[in-house]
This record gives C-alpha cells, sequence and structure tokens, in this order.
C-alpha cells in the first residue's frame, strides 16, 4: 500500500508505524479513561491513574520529539507538541 501524507512525512513515519504508535496511545488512553470512569464513581480506585497516564504519555512524545527532532521540516507548526 502506498500512502503519501504529509503528516507522516513531517513526522518522518511510515503509515504503520504511525498507525501502530497511535493506536498504542489509543489502548493506553482507553484503559485511562475506564479507570477514571470507575474513579469518579468509586474515589478510592484508580487515585493517581489518569495524572500518571499524562505523565507517560507525555514523556513518550517528548522522547520521540526529541529523537526526530532534525527530522521535522515543520519545527514551528510542533513546538508545543509534547511540552
Amino acid at each position: 500500500m502506498f500512502f503519501v501524507s504529509e503528516h507522516l512525512e513531517e513526522m518522518n513515519m511510515g503509515y504503520f508505524e504511525h498507525m501502530f504508535i497511535s493506536l498504542h496511545y489509543a489502548f493506553i488512553l482507553l484503559l485511562s479513561c475506564i479507570k477514571a470512569f470507575i474513579h469518579a464513581f468509586i474515589p478510592d480506585i484508580y487515585v493517581t491513574s489518569t495524572s500518571e497516564c499524562i505523565v507517560e504519555i507525555n514523556k513518550e512524545l517528548t522522547r520521540h520529539k526529541k529523537n526526530n527532532i532534525e527530522n521535522y521540516q515543520n519545527y514551528d507548526k510542533y513546538q508545543n507538541f509534547a511540552s
């Protein structure tokens, strides 16, 4: 499959690499959403899980950004990305 995407080029990623990373974050966020929903009704369960999820995703995005910063074609567009 040949797919051209400006976003994929800017991120220096292939289609499937981007898909797997996006699905990874979707799964993590889904679990976090479920935990937050449960926490809303039972406050003593999953007390810090949402905050921990946000911190971990931010670390991953920041690491990914730092690893690929030289490949960003439109760096100004991504200055606030994962910061």
